[in-house]
């Protein structure tokens, strides 16, 4: 979120604190008129922590993103009720990836939003993938964060017309094997539309002008010859990662050989590289996306400090402090394909990894008195959590639910699929509205702070 003068700090503060989780609602939409229906909606992908991350606050700081109800409740509301109608298909929209993001520039901020997903035929008790979407939306302003719901609004719309574009006899490729529903649950089948770029091991030589010139595996035709120069670099943390740039082969004017540069990327003619603040890094297919190691993203303060600095003295001027002020450390990065969205992979805190998601619940004794009660995650025995207690809890499944149970009276439970690299937060407490005793997720800061006096007062030995 922008903010583009410094007026009641105090106010956008508290705002900011109070929320650990930006939550999302997608507008009640008519599904368009199609021969196909679509029963029900599958939450396929492989990670279901987030949706991704939008910035708030005026610091521009990180906050998570994901649906106010699950995936599969919010994607059928927005098609719509729809009965079937005589001689409509059921269909099976099933979701394997659904990301968005903010970036911030000198001037303005642009949102966008990207699918990956496929319809299935179901024929009794049998699935047959029938068409495969992925789709990006984009949109800019001086805050973005509110556009979100629109974009991927606008994403899933689009894919319900290329569903409705289909004739109404449409039949899977021959000799696609059926699927059985568990099996379209965990994924299986799933043939994702692929770019130029991704069905090729060598890529053209040349220069990306455009992240559609490197989708499409088709450098720009005015590509001058020239060649990388590697250079190793100094500190340990790049582990003896090259310093990669390009030169033109053809000196200038005054003897020297200009740097490559007003680029997306390039190609050697071997493999893909993007540029980055001055340098170019080697692209890695993964999946449906590629990674790099480049430099850490500009720190939001430096950002506002460019936008600032932009309206005192130009655009330019603006734009060269924010990166000047950049860090040189490393930090890996998954760039989309799609939308060419570029996501940093942060460092973990506390004992959560990229692999592993930290879950403390906790009970103070001010809200919840009482005898120890025991918890169980996933039906087994995780311990007892009594007055002035906490429990750390790991999991480490992203695609699954995971549920805590406090054996009480009424043995409440909470559901969730909490965030990895961080620390999720919550408090065993009585509810004020019901006065029965509810599992509450806590703000990350408030949840810090009860646990770090929790911590204080464990005996110690």
């Amino acid at each position: 979120m922008m903010k583009t003068a410094f007026l009641f700090p105090l106010l956008f503060s508290a705002q900011a604190a109070a929320a650990q989780v930006f939550a999302i609602d997608l507008p009640a939409a008519s599904a368009p008129a199609s021969p196909f229906w679509v029963e029900q909606v599958v939450d396929a992908r492989p990670d279901r922590t987030m949706l991704g991350y939008v910035q708030q606050g005026l610091d521009n700081h990180l906050v998570p993103a994901n649906f106010a109800h699950r995936l599969e409740e919010e994607v059928l509301h927005f098609v719509g009720p729809q009965p079937a109608a005589s001689g409509m298909r059921p269909v099976v929209l099933r979701i394997h990836r659904l990301k968005i993001a903010e970036e911030t520039r000198a001037s303005s901020e642009r949102a966008n939003a990207e699918v990956m997903a496929d319809f299935l035929l179901r024929d009794g008790q049998q699935f047959y993938p029938l068409l495969s979407v992925s789709l990006g939306a984009e949109s800019k302003g001086l805050d973005v964060t509110k556009q979100h719901a629109g974009n991927l609004a606008k994403i899933l719309t689009s894919a319900l017309l290329q569903l409705a574009a289909l004739p109404p006899t449409s039949q899977p490729s021959a000799g696609t094997a059926p699927l059985t529903l568990a099996q379209v649950q965990q994924g299986a089948g799933f043939q994702p539309y692929q770019f130029p770029i991704q069905k090729t091991l060598t890529p053209q030589r040349g220069f990306y002008r455009t992240l559609e010139e490197f989708q499409n595996n088709s450098p720009n035709p005015d590509t001058a010859p020239f060649e990388l120069i590697r250079k190793p670099r100094t500190g340990k943390q790049w582990a003896g990662q090259p310093d990669i740039d390009a030169l033109l082969l053809k000196p200038s004017f005054s003897g020297t050989r200009a740097p490559v540069r007003g680029v997306w990327g390039l190609s050697d003619g071997q493999n893909a590289y993007i540029f980055q603040r001055g340098s170019y890094f080697l692209l890695t297919p993964s999946g449906a996306a590629y990674t790099f190691t480049g430099f850490a993203p500009v720190d939001p303060n430096d950002a506002l400090t460019g936008v600032v600095l932009g309206g005192m003295f130009g655009l330019a001027g603006g734009v060269a402090a924010a990166a000047l002020a950049g860090g040189k450390e490393p930090m890996p990065y998954e760039l989309s394909v799609i939308t060419g969205n570029l996501v940093a992979q942060r460092p973990a805190n506390d004992f959560a990894t990229a692999d592993t998601a930290a879950v403390y619940l906790y009970r103070r004794a001010a809200t919840s008195a009482g005898p120890p009660l025991q918890v169980l995650v996933d039906g087994k025995e995780a311990g007892t959590l009594g007055p002035e207690q906490y429990l750390a809890l790991t999991w480490h499944d992203r695609r699954r639910d995971m549920t805590i149970c406090l054996l009480d009276e009424q043995r409440t439970c909470y559901t969730l699929v909490p965030l990895f690299g961080t620390a999720t937060y919550l408090n065993y407490a009585q509810n004020k509205d019901t006065h029965q005793p509810a599992v509450q997720p806590m703000p990350t800061k408030e949840g810090a702070f009860h646990l770090k006096h929790l911590r204080l007062r464990e005996p110690r030995h």
